[in-house]
């Protein structure tokens, strides 16, 4: 028997509307929830600290150092100063790490220039700094290599490495 309210031709199409505006509400519904801001999941990583340089890989590279500033960083008269509770070492590590990357002109009483070492990585450069600045009862902070590559970065002439 056929209901009159449905005729063959025409079952269920008056109720497509309602179907569709629910779908598209739907989609909307979603797109919403999904785009709104919710709580992380977990905290946000912490950054790691800055990791020292291992003072051993440091002894190591001394020997660029050694032949003028001596094997316990005492210097050689006339010619490199000592490193032992020298006050450029104990001091400020900014001008220190600009001090071995650029080198020193020769000026009195030492009459041989020191050539700068802006060859070494930022690691080379940071372990040798924490050796000295660590060995023959210096007492001053490490250096760290992000700290040599900032350095290296904010001092003209000398490229990023």
């Amino acid at each position: 028997m056929i209901d009159p309210a449905f005729p063959p031709g025409n079952r269920g199409a008056s109720f497509l509307p309602l179907i569709l505006a629910a779908a598209v509400l739907g989609i909307v519904g979603v797109s919403i929830w999904m785009g709104r801001s919710r709580p992380p999941l977990l905290p946000p990583p912490v950054p790691p600290a800055p990791v020292p340089a291992d003072p051993l890989y440091g002894r190591a590279e001394y020997v660029n150092c050694q032949a003028c500033h001596g094997q316990g960083g005492i210097g050689l008269a006339g010619i490199a100063p000592a490193l032992l509770g020298s006050g450029i070492v104990r001091g400020s590590p900014d001008d220190l790490v600009r001090l071995v990357l650029k080198g020193v002109p020769a000026r009195k009483p030492f009459p041989m220039a020191m050539p700068g070492f802006a060859r070494l990585d930022d690691d080379e450069v940071a372990a040798v700094l924490t050796y000295i600045r660590r060995s023959w009862g210096n007492s001053a902070e490490p250096v760290t290599s992000s700290f040599v590559a900032r350095i290296r970065l904010e001092t003209p002439f000398l490229e990023p490495r």
